[in-house]
């Protein structure tokens, strides 16, 4: 569900990222963000366009660009952005809260889910 209404994206860096809903509600009208200039994703409510929350992943990530889900294992894919090149792997089983799996060290570049979400690359 498209509305004209904006969102925005920063703590205090206002910099850019990416982006990502699920259109067949597997992730229950919740939608994340990436920023290039924090270590946070940001989580929001994609009825309304407000942001609900934030998930801090600055122990293992400084910033985040690329972003991709799955709905095999219903997990997101962040690309760090700085730092030392990581994969970071979230739970998002409950859209609404987010939780640690595992940082992927060595793994750079940007990541991207195949139409049908059933993968990653």
């Amino acid at each position: 569900r498209h509305n004209s209404k904006p969102i925005q994206v920063h703590q205090e860096t206002p910099s850019h990222g990416k982006l990502m809903w699920d259109e067949d509600g597997a992730l229950q009208g919740t939608g994340y963000a990436t920023s290039t200039g924090e270590p946070f994703l940001f989580i929001f409510d994609m009825d309304t366009h407000e942001e609900i929350g934030k998930f801090d992943f600055s122990e293992w990530c400084n910033a985040s660009h690329s972003i991709a889900f799955s709905s095999v294992n219903k997990h997101l894919y962040i690309e760090c952005s700085r730092g030392a090149p990581t994969l970071l792997e979230l739970d998002v089983s409950t859209p609404r809260k987010p939780q640690y799996v595992k940082a992927h060290g060595g793994i750079t570049g940007s990541i991207y889910e195949t139409p049908d979400t059933s993968a990653i690359a």
